[in-house]
């Protein structure tokens, strides 16, 4: 981990009690070796919300990537939550300012998914029996790449600690996101210069 991302972790333990700082230190080694464990961007989003999910003992947990024009969030990953929530369509940053104050690099509370404004698919929320939400943003050292966000079934007050340990976890995941993103780039430059260079090799055989 970088230094800004021990940084993340050492304010959220100071925040946290002697029982719950081993329950979320307990659940961030798990994710931090989850997400060091694969290159492959599939697994690594499965991983994140997994453990966000279960970290935080709530009721799901999901991922949203912005798309290429940045105006938009697609569904990227989820946990406990059903096909027809996730088919529900692409977040909209303007329509949706929860996302839009997230994507901006803060942290955001809700507490009635079905009721603020702030929320663009209230009504879908409500017939997936979410309630409260904390939304947090996947960034790096230079740019955000989406948000990670966790769901509750009745109305929560989520606690310092709460917030801090799904920051930390953020952090990491983001790195692992962008690490897969540059591998995969490098392999896809790897498997072309190899083409080219066989198929030089083999005009120069004829």
């Amino acid at each position: 981990m970088g230094r800004v991302y021990i940084a993340d972790f050492i304010d959220f333990a100071k925040a946290g009690t002697v029982l719950s700082l081993g329950r979320y230190c307990k659940a961030f080694y798990e994710a931090s070796v989850s997400l060091t464990s694969s290159l492959e961007l599939r697994d690594i989003l499965e991983d994140l919300v997994r453990n966000a999910a279960e970290g935080l003992n709530v009721k799901a947990a999901s991922i949203m990537l912005l798309d290429e024009t940045g105006k938009k969030l697609e569904i990227a990953a989820a946990y406990g939550l059903s096909q027809a929530y996730l088919g529900k369509g692409p977040v909209e940053l303007e329509k949706s300012l929860m996302d839009k104050e997230v994507i901006g690099g803060n942290h955001v509370i809700i507490s009635d998914a079905s009721q603020d404004p702030r929320i663009q698919y209230r009504a879908e929320a409500e017939r997936e029996g979410l309630k409260s939400i904390l939304c947090v943003p996947l960034r790096t050292l230079e740019k955000v790449l989406g948000t990670l966000r966790v769901y509750t079934s009745e109305k929560q007050e989520f606690t310092q600690e709460e917030i801090l340990f799904l920051k930390a976890l953020a952090r990491i995941g983001a790195a692992a996101i962008e690490n897969s993103r540059l591998y995969k780039m490098c392999r896809i430059n790897w498997e072309q210069l190899t083409h080219e260079v066989w198929e030089l090799i083999g005009r120069d055989v004829i």
